[in-house]
């Protein structure tokens, strides 16, 4: 072979090797078991105790409880158990948030009358009495159905947290009032499930963002009391205009900057169904209806987990996807960005399954953790600690 053909498959070979989907990596997540037989449903993390460290918030469905696993042996016990006629938490998330502004962390929840009750109930927030060795139930108001998704902001930029809660063809969004008073603003929307908040359109105020499109948040705190200030603008209809059973327009939704050009993307998943790519969008004239531009990740079946985050703490926002047990990629996968939201290797974390994992810093160390469980009626709950902190300082 002359030299020039020599070096040629020299360079065809390196392209091969740097544009492969997927390369041989081991994940840099460490396995942390909570409980062998408690099934995790809703979670999150935050310092509820005040001691510096990080806990896990959780929800077993059908359970009157909320339990905390208490860092840093993972015990757990039950924080608040909930009595009276709306004493079963209902919904597919609940949230640790600092509502009343008082330095330490609270729950924002959503309570039915039953255990497999999908009528109307209420939304409340237990505040923490300090270090939390003691709640109190506070009304937030009724809640007209099932919840499946609950974030967490200040949309009217008064300095006072707010809570939105997505219902399938409806959202109540609770815009906190002096007094522990609360401001309902009803917005309808195409079914059926996904909500993540952040600034879409650069104005400084968080927007709601669902399957397949978006509500901009109005300018002014009185405008964002009146729903029909909230325009809706379309993303991507083939979120929202699926068709047949219960799994249509079954979405995962998260926000990140994939492409380094200094605004927020979106990123969606079909949580209940196969035969649907991870794809994230982008533009520069967000308000414009249709001027999203489309980009595959790659195809996770039944991904009923999407997170967002630098994962391996390189600068840019990389995806995790995790498959129900029923999904052909199930378990958890790492797509680590490695050319501005246009090239993704492959890392599996795991082949077991994920239902709904959640991101948290559990070990206190600056990186993303993760924690979930097997699937949505399966233990066992775990941890999956992120080692990137630790791999980095190394290099």
């Amino acid at each position: 072979m002359c030299p020039g053909n020599l070096a040629r498959s020299w360079v065809q070979l390196l392209i091969v090797f740097l544009s492969g989907p997927v390369r041989a990596a081991a994940p840099a997540f460490d396995y942390v078991p909570l409980d062998s037989t408690y099934v995790a449903y809703e979670r999150d993390v935050g310092d509820l105790d005040g001691d510096g460290r990080n806990d896990l918030v959780a929800v077993q469905e059908g359970d009157t409880t909320l339990e905390m696993f208490r860092a840093p042996k993972w015990i757990r016990s039950t924080l608040v158990r909930f009595a009276g006629p709306h004493r079963f938490p209902r919904a597919d998330e609940l949230k640790v948030a600092d509502i009343d502004g008082d330095g330490d962390l609270d729950v924002i929840t959503r309570l039915g009358d039953g255990p497999s009750d999908d009528g109307a109930g209420i939304a409340v927030w237990c505040e923490n009495l300090g270090r939390g060795s003691g709640f109190a139930q506070h009304l937030i108001g009724k809640s007209l159905e099932y919840v499946k998704d609950i974030v967490v902001a200040d949309f009217d930029r008064d300095h006072r947290l707010d809570v939105a809660m997505r219902m399938n063809q409806s959202t109540q969004l609770w815009l906190q009032e002096p007094g522990r008073r609360w401001t309902e603003v009803l917005l309808s929307h195409p079914p059926h499930e996904g909500l993540e908040v952040g600034d879409l359109d650069h104005d400084g105020d968080p927007d709601l963002v669902m399957n397949g499109f978006w509500f901009a948040t109005p300018d002014t705190s009185a405008a964002a009391r009146r729903p029909e200030h909230y325009r809706r603008h379309d993303i991507d209809a083939r979120w929202y205009r699926q068709t047949g059973d219960w799994t249509a327009n079954s979405c995962k939704v998260v926000i990140g900057d994939f492409d380094s050009d200094g605004t927020n993307d979106v990123a969606f998943s079909q949580s209940e169904r196969p035969g649907y790519p991870i794809t994230w969008y982008g533009t520069s004239h967000p308000r414009g209806d249709g001027t999203w531009r489309k980009h595959e990740v790659g195809e996770v079946d039944y991904c009923h987990t999407l997170l967002a985050a630098d994962f391996d703490l390189d600068g840019d926002i990389d995806l995790i996807a995790g498959g129900m047990t029923q999904s052909r990629q199930r378990g958890l996968r790492q797509f680590i960005n490695e050319g501005k939201g246009k090239r993704w290797r492959v890392v599996v974390i795991q082949h077991d399954g994920s239902y709904s994992t959640e991101l948290g810093d559990i070990d206190n160390d600056g990186d993303p953790d993760l924690t979930g469980i097997r699937n949505w009626d399966a233990a066992p709950s775990w941890i999956y600690r992120n080692t990137a902190r630790g791999q980095r300082s190394d290099r």
